[in-house]
């Protein structure tokens, strides 16, 4: 075995069959359920918010009118929530589909949720008179802690959805076609 050329070729490596393409994320789908369950949510806490310091006015006999200010936020409040709920429903469906649309109306949803919660909790600070809170038995507080609990859902959702394999998927014809038959 005196070959020249044996001794310079390189080692032999065993032959390894190239692996799986890994399965797309599944963040759209995930978020997009979510997103369902939490729009229904969200429209409920909404009108209970709206909804809920007209009946406690009416208990107390308090006119709306005292509200001022407050009862006119407290109006555009709820027409918005009605808004951020079609946002948020249609984003979760489109999450589920897969869509490409899923991250744009997630990520406008969750802008969109993030600047009503700053404008409630400034509106209600600064607009309901003294003397109306102090009746209304911490119902103001407990609008806080509601938007306080809400908070941290369209921030998360902003952020998974806009991470690349989210993107990617949704991205996907395929995966969109995939989906789109399943469900509709």
């Amino acid at each position: 075995m005196n070959d020249p050329y044996v001794a310079h070729q390189p080692p032999q490596v065993p032959y390894r069959p190239p692996s799986p393409p890994s399965p797309p994320s599944a963040i759209p789908r995930v978020i997009g359920i979510l997103a369902i369950i939490f729009s229904v949510i969200g429209l409920l806490g909404t009108f209970t918010l709206a909804a809920g310091i007209t009946g406690i006015l009416d208990e107390k006999g308090i006119p709306y009118s005292a509200l001022g200010t407050f009862g006119t936020w407290n109006i555009i409040f709820g027409i918005l929530g009605l808004a951020l709920f079609g946002l948020h429903l249609t984003g979760g469906i489109l999450g589920v589909k897969y869509s490409r649309l899923a991250p744009r109306f997630i990520t406008i949803y969750a802008l969109f949720a993030l600047a009503i919660i700053a404008a409630d909790i400034a509106f209600t600070a600064t607009t309901l008179p003294n003397e109306v809170a102090l009746k209304l038995d911490d119902q103001d507080m407990a609008r806080y802690a509601i938007e306080i609990i809400a908070l941290p859902w369209p921030i998360i959702a902003m952020s998974l959805i806009n991470t690349r394999r989210a993107k990617d998927a949704c991205a996907d014809p395929a995966r969109s076609a995939v989906a789109n038959r399943v469900f509709d």
